[in-house]
């Protein structure tokens, strides 16, 4: 069981990849951006758990608050590092920063 949290800016995940996910995850977090235009005409007629963060943070927030005990939390944007992070280290430890915040709130 996987709560993914994918999607953001600058480029599309596509309906293949969607319906190859659907038979692993329990729930999709999707990151704000240009890509999720495209992810919701798909999820809209979907039986899929689906929530749009407003922001990384937010994400990892609402993936802590809805997980159980046994399930984990995959972080894999499938874009690059627009916006806040200058480059894929420093996105990394971005979220890696806000994994051990979140996960300690609990």
């Amino acid at each position: 069981p996987v709560i993914l949290i994918t999607g953001g800016k600058g480029s599309d995940i596509t309906t293949q990849a969607l319906n190859f996910l659907e038979g692993y995850v329990s729930k999709i977090i999707f990151l704000p951006g240009s890509s999720n235009i495209r992810l919701h005409r798909h999820y809209v007629n979907s039986d899929s758990p689906y929530e749009f963060a407003d922001s990384l943070d937010d994400s990892i927030r609402r993936a802590y608050m809805s997980r159980n005990k046994d399930q984990k939390i995959v972080v894999s944007p499938g874009t690059e590092h627009y916006g806040q992070a200058e480059s894929r280290r420093d996105r990394y430890e971005i979220v890696h920063m806000l994994l051990k915040k979140h996960g300690q709130e609990l």
